[in-house]
């Protein structure tokens, strides 16, 4: 697999050896606080320019997405899509009223 970036909730970025793993982590963790976690990917934002960004959402009960500090980054798009599908994940296509930055989500 390509490398995968990860930023951990106090935003260090470190190369990660398992990016499926963490994936399956943080959705559980997200499962057992009882809110539904969504990845969406950027195309180089503005805080990584070189990299493509998966930020991860939560939505609540309240049915409003949420941004949390959990992103997954990596120069090649095809490893984070790799990742997420391993992770068994459904990949949604962006819809027209998106930001320009926003490829896709996964859920």
């Amino acid at each position: 697999m390509l490398g995968v970036l990860v930023s951990v909730p106090c935003f260090t970025v470190a190369m990660m050896s398992d990016p499926v793993a963490f994936i399956l982590k943080t959705q559980n963790d997200a499962y057992q606080r009882g809110v539904l976690p969504i990845w969406t990917i950027y195309a180089h934002p503005k805080d990584f320019p070189d990299a493509y960004v998966a930020r991860m959402f939560e939505t609540g009960p309240e049915g409003e997405p949420v941004p949390t500090k959990v992103m997954l980054a990596s120069p090649e798009i095809e490893a984070l899509r790799a990742a997420f599908s391993h992770a068994g994940l459904t990949r949604l296509d962006r819809n027209e009223g998106d930001q320009p930055e926003i490829v896709e989500s996964w859920i």
